[in-house]
């Protein structure tokens, strides 16, 4: 097939497209590529060579998108400018991505879930996010979505809006905002990341962000916090091994 869209309309749930190297834009895609059926999309060659341009949508269960360059550079399904719209899905594996919004204006979005939807066993993992209005943004929703592993920078917000979340192992740099939370927060672990370059996190809301066990960068991290952020205690060191790597074997090193 020469376009992804046309292997997902011709694929049976439980198989995997592998998609070769090349530019797969929104022009070429004809749209928002639409993911409604459980595949798993695979680059051969990893995002140094494989680029979606379009859009993608996430409508079915059990689907995973793994090993492509992400532009955000045309309407998303969201209908803003979303790299990647989570449409109601569980058992959804975003991992090993570079997701980029360099040079797009306005409200650019790295990956969005839908609000109210369900994201049981929901996995964004092992991605690069980058030069975004917001490199996650999470809205209200049911079910726990990993996040971990992940490198976010230049963004205005890394996360946004908080909530249902395993947030652990990420690295966020020169973000104007880390992490946002508001008064959907709820059901959240945020440790063992780590903030640098004055990363803040940042509580909106009436309630208390539990923090602890942050690499901050430094041993003052009261200058990286807005709001009612508890962040003591916090880590010593960066958690070397951790970021972008699985540590299975519990040896301090990425597996």
């Amino acid at each position: 097939y020469s376009r992804i869209r046309e292997a997902i309309d011709d694929a049976a749930a439980g198989q995997t497209i592998c998609v070769g190297p090349g530019n797969y834009s929104t022009s070429w895609e004809g749209g928002v590529i639409d993911v409604d059926k459980g595949v798993t999309i695979a680059s051969t060659d990893g995002p140094g060579s494989t680029t979606i341009g379009a859009g993608i949508k996430i409508s079915a269960d059990e689907v995973t998108i793994e090993g492509f360059k992400i532009l955000v550079n045309a309407p998303g399904a969201g209908g803003g400018l979303e790299a990647i719209y989570l449409d109601n899905c569980k058992n959804v594996a975003i991992e090993y991505n570079e997701i980029d919004g360099t040079g797009v204006s306005g409200q650019v979005i790295g990956i969005e879930v839908e609000t109210g939807g369900d994201y049981s066993s929901t996995l964004i993992e092992n991605n690069v996010i980058h030069d975004l209005t917001t490199g996650i943004y999470t809205n209200s929703h049911t079910g726990t979505i990993d996040i971990k592993y992940n490198e976010i920078y230049n963004t205005v917000a890394g996360i946004g809006g908080l909530t249902g979340a395993d947030v652990q192992f990420n690295k966020f740099h020169n973000n104007s905002e880390a992490v946002g939370a508001d008064d959907t927060y709820t059901s959240v672990t945020l440790t063992n990341n780590e903030f640098l370059a004055n990363d803040m996190v940042k509580n909106y809301g009436t309630f208390v962000v539990n923090a602890e066990n942050n690499w901050w960068g430094d041993f003052d991290p009261s200058d990286q916090v807005m709001g009612d952020v508890d962040y003591s205690p916090y880590a010593g060191g960066p958690f070397i091994g951790f970021i972008n790597g699985q540590d299975l074997w519990l040896n301090g090193f990425a597996d």
